[in-house]
């Protein structure tokens, strides 16, 4: 079963980076501070760690549409 979900163009996938950066980095202070209020093994910090993961895949997706439109760029010239 194949992926399927939003198909962004280099531009668009450009424009959506720093805004996913900016959650990411707010969802890690988040699970920081929540370390301090609940144990590792909780459901709380389990939200939070797959939240974190699922932005960093996220991030990863939008950064490989945008290098693999500009290596293609590089081959094509």
């Amino acid at each position: 079963m194949s992926k399927k979900g939003p198909r962004y163009t280099p531009e668009q996938a450009q424009a959506r980076i720093p805004v996913v950066v900016k959650r990411l980095a707010l969802a890690a202070v988040d699970l920081g501070i929540s370390l301090d209020k609940y144990p590792v093994d909780s459901p709380e910090i389990e939200s939070r760690v797959t939240a974190l993961s699922g932005l960093a895949g996220h991030l990863y997706r939008l950064c490989y549409v945008v290098w693999k439109y500009e290596a293609l760029k590089r081959i094509t010239v």
